[in-house]
């Protein structure tokens, strides 16, 4: 019992300490769509990279892994209020032991919203909380097939704001896919759909 009353007590004091100063932390969002094209294995071993890096430095990260799963999410935040790093190994069960996951484009701006809400990256006069956001789009073809890059992509881009925040390089948004397993078919012109809301952002996909 006594054991018990330590951890929980050990646990609320991280989790003032993550609400009280994130200036000396970079904050990774890490969003994963996940069809049958997907390079899992590597898909896997990166998300795995990323969390040993988060865990082992709390001081100076912290992050969100966000498995889109139709309306039913799987969402993993380390090093902030609400930690879960339990549900993380739920996250990696699923991926592969799943052929694809289903990608609701309206629940998932309204989940990662609420998110940003609940733990704001600006204060009140817009000035940054953290030390830098690095903001990571793990894609595939059947998501940009959905237009998913016009209803997820850009809408958050623009209900985020994440223009000016990128203006001022507070923010940097990656885009990833299966170098070995699948192929991006997009529009070089207007990438992020004919509303051109991401005109000012360039489209730069990478492979893993």
């Amino acid at each position: 019992m006594m054991k018990m009353l330590c951890t929980a007590i050990c646990m609320l004091l991280a989790i003032t300490a993550f609400a009280q100063d994130k200036s000396n932390q970079e904050l990774s969002f890490v969003y994963i769509s996940h069809d049958e094209n997907t390079d899992t294995k590597a898909l896997v071993s990166r998300l795995k990279e990323k969390y040993a890096s988060v865990i082992n430095y709390p001081d100076n990260r912290a992050c969100v892994f966000y498995l889109a799963n139709g309306t039913d999410p799987i969402i993993v935040k380390l090093n902030m209020p609400g930690d879960n790093r339990e549900v993380f190994e739920e996250v990696i069960y699923s991926l592969q032991n799943k052929l694809s996951h289903d990608v609701s484009a309206t629940s998932d701006v309204d989940n990662i919203v609420d998110i940003i809400n609940e733990n704001d990256i600006i204060d009140e006069d817009g000035k940054p909380l953290y030390r830098h956001i690095e903001w990571d789009y793990y894609i595939n073809s059947t998501f940009w097939q959905l237009r998913n890059n016009e209803h997820l992509i850009a809408k958050l881009y623009f209900v985020l704001d994440m223009e000016s925040l990128m203006s001022t390089y507070y923010l940097t948004l990656n885009f990833y896919y299966g170098r070995e397993t699948d192929v991006i078919q997009y529009d070089l012109e207007k990438p992020f759909g004919n509303k051109e809301i991401c005109r000012s952002m360039q489209f730069v996909p990478m492979p893993y």
